[in-house]
């Protein structure tokens, strides 16, 4: 279903959690191109991440809390193979999908410069330089 939830949203955060530099993963959902924080967030769900996919490269999976059923509306693209950092065993970030075109602009997006960075009152450490804006998100399946 596509409802225009995610059209003009922000990726916010292009960040590693290996401290390698490689960017690992590009982060989105949270705040509108405005910049504000985006309005009728999703009520959180439970945690699919035991139901066999692998947060590898090209794959959205939804971002959350150290809670485990935190995940509302935020979601990442996996810029690298994570399976190993975001985990394997049942208890990782849960991956839903997978990109069917556009790799080299996950490259780029991937590769953009960040910094520490404010949006709608929220300091960001890893905010892309130059805002990258989602215009249209389309469910295929």
């Amino acid at each position: 279903m596509h409802d225009g939830f995610y059209t003009n949203t922000l990726i916010h955060r292009v960040a590693n959690l290996s401290g390698s530099g490689v960017p690992q993963f590009a982060q989105g959902g949270q705040y509108t191109a405005a910049p504000a924080e985006q309005t009728g967030v999703r009520a959180a769900i439970a945690n699919e991440g035991n139901n066999g996919l692998s947060n590898v490269r090209g794959t959205i999976a939804m971002a959350r809390t150290s809670v485990m059923n935190s995940a509302t509306s935020q979601f990442y693209f996996n810029v690298t193979d994570n399976a190993a950092a975001l985990g394997q065993t049942g208890n990782e970030y849960a991956v839903f999908g997978k990109l069917t075109q556009g790799l080299t602009v996950l490259d780029a997006i991937g590769n953009s410069a960040t910094g520490r960075g404010d949006i709608a009152g929220n300091i960001l450490e890893t905010r892309p330089l130059v805002d990258i804006v989602l215009q249209s998100v389309t469910q295929t399946q």
